[in-house]
């Protein structure tokens, strides 16, 4: 246990002597080889020639030649400083400057007062006796017996007091016995004591320090923590910026029972449009005697001003991996990997595509359902006018695609599919629209599949004719100038083919809409407000079909299906309310409901959503799924106690099992030039269950200093 918190302490102390601070991309580009030079805004004021001041004040008197003392409300300024002061004394032949009382001097970007100054006007540096200085934008203030002027923007303090707190008793510093720093890049500084109020919490012997607004290289602030499983985790980073345009940060995480990891992220921006990352992570897994790791890369950029293309790649040793070494609920609980090149360029009113894609999707630890598409080669067409008022859309591809069953033998397949659509909107009368469709779909597969089994060759053909119509439409306006309206509609489908099976399964061009003759119908109540705006809708509607059974439960079956009752209710644009109920034909109960509630406000800064979703099937095979699902959400981020405090509950709650699937609270503290966060929480993904808590301490200007976390999490079968 000593040995442990020996560890832990000294990686801390260690770190303490060279912070960075990182920002998130996208950051300055890459800058173009040839510079242009921007011309200054013309001066309302001519520029003083160099050497030049004015010095006022209520008295003067001549101490010798050359030499003269300025008395009360003195002020002297030249093209470098402005300095007040009670008493001056200025000497032509030495170039000096010694001024007393209520001394403030501006450097322009860091401003000093204090008791006493000693100035050289040609050399342009000085000292300041019981000085505090601030940085210009207030970032951070020091305080110190003396702070002295060595060279442009550098400064040297001795017994000195660096804080971003604007306060008599600030609730932060580090004290220092003495040091140097640039005004916008680093203080080097010598026997360093962090204090939180007047107590000292820790020392180190010597600390680079980053004041700058920017990114800046250094050691990021390692992660505590403990599990039970893991035992003593102990993460360190060093961050790498010596660009605008690319850093990169390096990680080590010591793991007491699971051992060694090593990851390393990098960040480029060559251009505004041209710009990504990679990152990867590698632990040979002690616990699980496993080689464990992840890679991730994105990229998005031009090629030749035409031609626009996205990457985006995501490799993963294991489906637990995620689970294992990562807090975040929605990647713990990820199962597919996908990755994907997409290059793409406008070709007449359509876009030509060339994918390469790779999906992964993990049913157990190494089980997995492993799908390509190299090459994919696509052409799409939006909806385009015609004449006659007709409007054409076409869907085309060529796929050489292959499919690897949890790791057995893989199929491999080439697939052509020309789906064009047509539709013929007729507006007249203006208060009905009737928009009759025509869609096509043919579809060749160099092998077909059937029954797990490979075959012949297969072409599918598909022919669909739907008919849409919405009206008559019935209006009222009110006084206030706001309007109801009223409208039936009906949507009809006849396909030319019912056959659903022998088709290798891969997309959606696949899976083909084929519902058999279908017909849906309902009405709809909109509601808009005086400035146009649609306020809410309410909506009923149900499907029948001709070929197939659209409801079940238990033995029995109905072409109806369940009628669907929707009410949304926008009142504002940053609030919505959405409330959906069905209706069961043969039950004749209400078997799904959902409730979603969201408000946010116009900056995002604060959040409220809510949803809550129930569903009864009685057709569902009770011994492989549930026949009930009931579940609630919540995720908000409120500002609470007079913005003090930030409140961020984030909760997925199983009501038929009773139990929380995400639980996670995060409560902020909002100090003037700090903040502390607390979280707690627990999750469970399948059989696997863990609690953690974590404790956040961020200053100003300074960053993340304190991070611990901990622990316990169990497989429960």
């Amino acid at each position: 246990m000593l040995q442990r918190i020996t560890v832990a302490i000294s990686l801390l102390i260690f770190s303490f002597s060279y912070f960075a601070i990182i920002n998130p991309i996208p950051f300055k580009p890459k800058p173009s080889g040839k510079i242009v030079q921007q011309k200054d805004a013309e001066s309302k004021t001519e520029k003083k020639e160099q050497g030049k001041y004015t010095l006022t004040f209520d008295e003067v008197e001549t101490i010798s030649p050359d030499v003269y003392k300025a008395v009360g409300n003195v002020r002297y300024e030249s093209e470098d400083i402005l300095l007040t002061c009670d008493t001056l004394i200025y000497d032509k032949n030495k170039n000096s400057i010694h001024s007393e009382g209520n001394v403030a001097i501006d450097f322009k970007d860091f401003t000093v007062s204090g008791n006493m100054l000693d100035y050289n006007t040609e050399d342009k540096t000085g000292t300041i006796y019981d000085a505090m200085g601030q940085e210009k934008s207030g970032d951070y203030t020091v305080i110190a017996k003396i702070i002295r002027k060595t060279g442009e923007d550098w400064y040297e303090v001795e017994d000195a007091l660096f804080t971003s707190c604007n306060s008599s008793l600030p609730s932060w510093s580090l004290k220092v016995s003495r040091g140097k720093f640039h005004i916008n890049h680093y203080a080097y500084l010598h026997n360093p004591r962090f204090r939180v109020r007047n107590f000292p919490i820790v020392y180190t012997p010597y600390l680079i320090w980053p004041i700058k607004p920017d990114r800046s290289t250094g050691f990021l602030l390692p992660t505590i923590g403990s599990s039970n499983t893991k035992g003593l985790s102990i993460g360190t980073a060093f961050y790498y910026a010596p660009k605008d345009f690319w850093d990169a940060t390096l990680y080590y995480d010591y793991y007491e029972k699971a051992g060694n990891g090593f990851g390393l992220e990098f960040r480029y921006a060559l251009t505004e449009r041209d710009y990504g990352y990679f990152s990867g992570y590698y632990i040979s897994d002690k616990i699980t005697d496993k080689k464990r790791w992840y890679f991730n890369a994105g990229n998005t950029g031009e090629i030749g001003g035409k031609w626009k293309y996205l990457l985006d790649v995501n490799l993963i040793s294991d489906a637990d991996f995620f689970r294992d070494y990562e807090r975040d609920y929605s990647k713990g609980t990820k199962g597919n990997f996908d990755s994907t090149f997409f290059l793409t360029r406008k070709i007449y009113d359509g876009n030509l595509n060339f994918i390469l894609e790779r999906r992964v999707e993990y049913y157990d630890f190494n089980e997995k359902l492993t799908q390509k598409a190299i090459p994919k080669i696509e052409f799409r067409l939006p909806q385009t006018k015609l004449k006659w008022g007709v409007f054409l859309s076409l869907e085309t591809s060529f796929s050489e695609i292959s499919q690897e069953f949890l790791n057995a033998n893989e199929i491999s397949y080439y697939r052509f599919d020309f789906h064009p659509s047509l539709e013929a909107p007729f507006y007249t009368p203006p208060f009905i629209d009737i928009i009759p469709s025509l869609e096509i779909r043919e579809t060749y597969y160099s092998e077909g599949w059937d029954e797990k089994e490979t075959g012949d060759s297969v072409l599918r053909r598909q022919i669909v004719g739907g008919l849409a119509i919405s009206g008559p439409r019935f209006f009222k306006k009110f006084k206030n100038s706001s309007k109801h309206l009223f409208e039936p509609f009906a949507e009809i489908k006849i396909e030319s083919s019912h056959k659903k099976e022998g088709y290798p399964l891969y997309d959606e061009i696949d899976v083909l809409d084929s519902v058999g003759d279908q017909i849906k119908y309902g009405v709809r109540n909109r509601f808009y407000a005086p400035d146009g705006r649609l306020t809410s809708e309410i909506e009923v509607s149900q499907s029948k079909n001709y070929d197939y059974p659209l409801s079940f439960s238990n033995e029995k079956t109905s072409n109806f299906s369940p009628l669907v009752f929707s009410f949304k209710y926008w009142p504002k644009k940053l609030f919505s309310f959405d409330l959906k109920l069905s209706y069961h034909p043969i039950t004749g109960r209400i078997e799904d409901r959902s409730l979603s509630v969201s408000f946010s406000t116009p900056k995002r800064e604060q959040f409220f959503r809510f949803s809550y979703y129930y569903s009864n099937n009685p057709s569902v095979n009770t011994s492989i799924f549930k026949a009930k699902y009931e579940e609630l959400l919540l995720n908000a981020s409120l500002r609470i106690f007079n913005g003090k405090c930030t409140l961020q509950p984030h909760l997925e709650r199983d009501l038929v099992d009773n139990k929380w699937r995400n639980a996670r609270i995060i409560m902020w503290y909002h100090g003037y030039c700090f903040n502390v966060g607390i979280e707690a929480g627990r999750r469970e993904i399948g059989y696997f269950r863990d609690t953690s808590f974590r404790i956040l301490v961020s200053l100003k200007q300074v960053g993340t200093v304190v991070d611990l976390f901990g622990g316990s999490e169990e497989l429960k079968y």
